[in-house]
């Protein structure tokens, strides 16, 4: 589903930067994606 919706976003060229983060830790091991409200982690 969040790989459905990140797709439609960046072929309709809408601005991400409303609804997409992405956190990285310092030692760049682990971090987390959020788009609108998923929650994916990273590592």
């Amino acid at each position: 589903e969040p790989s459905k919706i990140l797709r439609e976003l960046l072929q309709s060229g809408a601005p991400l930067k409303d609804r997409l983060t992405i956190k990285l830790e310092n030692d760049m091991r682990y971090g987390e994606v959020r788009l609108d409200h998923w929650l994916l982690h990273a590592k």
